[in-house]
Parts: structure tokens; sequence; C-alpha cells
């Protein structure tokens, strides 16, 4: 209903601003959680509000300019179970190009956040000779996480496979915040089909959180009501780290994150990427200075932004991983 979505969205606000809310303690263990927290740019009360404001209108402008396709891959009430894909404004010799896919943010239970709202960066893709997708999903309440993750799954399975039918040279998949974690979960934990497999050239988690253990304790957790059994077998790092490694995906992972952002997301990402390392596979962190958890996928929308030429070279290399990450 209206009232439960306004509800969710109210929780939500508490968690990520620390706002008087039905949410009616915080702990010193929500504070590495708290992104609003940790940005300098505006009032942890207001930041939010304002990062949905521009998301959402920066995205409407330029979904009536570039009239993005929208596909249904699957039946929901929330009508979220869509991605948006925008072709290349240069078709010519395009074609064939890559496929840059998205995964919004919000903590797995956040309605207002959607797959519309972060069309914002499409111009940086196509305006680059790539395709670009925003892939859409529903969230705790109207389903539980693991149901979100296996949505993702069936979401990033559709747009694998119109890119197999499309003859598209590649995919990178890529998610901010809880999207990083779903870019991971699906992009690099799936036993995907080989020439499915073979089309996935990196994954890029922005903010991402791979261990989701620390979140239990947390007034992140309240909604999403995980133990510590589930919190586990949710983690890339834990209950998921077989998957990962074992997966036949072997594109490298490219994990990014804000230099402003709280401590806890460098460290998921430096962990995660240390992990694959020991094992052999290629993975690196890029740590973006001046970049707090909202702006870093805000600047996106601009196509001369560092980390907007830093994501578009790793897709023109083929996803090779270079000296200047890792740092």
């Amino acid at each position: 209903s209206v009232t439960l979505k306004k509800h969710r969205v109210q929780v939500f606000r508490a968690v990520v601003c620390k706002t008087t809310s039905p949410l009616k303690t915080m702990s010193d263990s929500d504070i590495p959680y708290l992104p609003s927290h940790w940005s300098k740019r505006l009032d942890p009360t207001k930041i939010v509000d304002a990062h949905f404001k521009l998301l959402r209108e920066q995205s409407e402008l330029v979904i009536e300019r570039l009239k993005p396709e929208i596909v249904q891959y699957g039946q929901s009430d929330s009508n979220e179970l869509v991605y948006y894909w925008f072709t290349p404004s240069d078709s010519g010799g395009n074609a064939k190009s890559p496929l840059f896919v998205f995964i919004h943010g919000g903590y797995w239970q956040t309605p207002e956040l959607t797959a519309r709202m972060c069309c914002h960066m499409a111009d940086t893709f196509v305006n680059n000779g790539l395709h670009f997708a925003s892939l859409g999903y529903d969230c705790v309440p109207a389903v539980s996480i693991e149901d979100t993750v296996r949505l993702v799954e069936t979401g990033l399975r559709a747009c694998l496979e119109r890119a197999r039918s499309d003859g598209l040279s590649g995919v990178y998949v890529a998610g901010h915040s809880a999207g990083g974690h779903l870019a991971v979960t699906a992009g690099a934990c799936v036993h995907w089909p080989g020439e499915l497999a073979g089309l996935i050239k990196g994954v890029l988690p922005i903010s991402g959180v791979f261990d989701l253990m620390p979140l239990v304790k947390t007034s992140v957790n309240h909604p999403l009501g995980m133990n510590t059994a589930r919190a586990a077998a949710l983690s890339p790092m834990r209950g998921l780290q077989q998957q990962l490694l074992a997966s036949p995906v072997r594109a490298p992972i490219l994990a990014i994150v804000g230099a402003l952002e709280s401590p806890e997301f460098t460290r998921q990402s430096r962990e995660l990427c240390d992990l694959l390392r020991r094992h052999g596979r290629q993975a690196d962190v890029n740590i973006v200075p001046e970049r707090d958890h909202f702006d870093i996928i805000e600047l996106l929308a601009d196509p001369a932004d560092p980390l907007s030429q830093r994501i578009l070279a790793f897709i023109r290399s083929g996803g090779v991983i270079d000296s200047a990450d890792d740092s």
C-alpha cells in the first residue's frame, strides 16, 4: 500500500540519515553503515532527499531525450522487474559494443529508489558508443532479501541473453551500495552457463557491502530481519565465498569507493579484492578522491568526471586492471 511504502521510506531515511523515526534508537554499531553521517557536503538529515531529487530530475530529462526501451523481465505488483535499455547514440560501428548494466542501491529496502532514477548516467555510456541498462528489482518488505538476490539474477540473465542475441561484445555489471553487493552476487557468484559467463567482462561494485554480518546488529537490519546464518549465507565473503571462487565468470573485479565514505566501505572493498587476489583472480580497489557515498554516482552523469573516465577506460581495455587502481 501507499501507506506502507511511505513507512518504508521513512525507515530507510532513519537508517541512512540518523533522524528521528520509527527506529527509536541508534547504536555505535550503526555509525559505520550510515552513509549520510560521513558526508560533509550537506546536513545528514537533508542529503538523502537531495540525492533522490537530483537523480530523479536528471533521469527524467535523460529518459525524455533518449527514450529508452523499458523491458519487463518478470511479473510484480511493483512494476519494478524491468530494465531501461539505452542504445549507443552513434550506432554506426557500435551496434555490437559492450553493455554496462547498473544496479541501484537502497540497503535492499527502499522502494523510492528505482531503476528509473538511475538513468541519469546513461549519457556517459551511450555517448561513448556503449549500451546502457538500468536494472530494477523488488525489495524488502515486498520480498525477502534472498528473493531480491534471485530477482537481480533473473534480471541480469535477461540482459545477458539479450546481449548474446544482439551479438554484443561484452557485459560489465556494476552496482552501488547494496547494488554493489547485488552486482557481485549476480555477476560473479552465479554459475552462469559458459556462453553467458564468457560475456561478463568485468564487475564494478561501487561502495559495496560484501560481508553482511556486521549489519545484523545495526538498525539497517531492522527491516531486513537477518540473523547471523542468513547474513553469512548472503555474503560473498562468507557463505557465497566458494561460489565466488568457483564461478565460471573469471572477469576482473574493480571495487570502487569514495575517499570521503565510512572506512568500513573501504575495508570491505579491500578485503574482497584481497580474497580474490589470493586465489589468483584479478581484482583491485579504486579509491576516488573527494567523493562521498552519494556524489560518487551522481557525478557519473558527467562523462568528464574522473570516475566516469576510469570506468570507460576499464571497459575500453576489455577489463584490464592497471597500476592506477589499488590506491
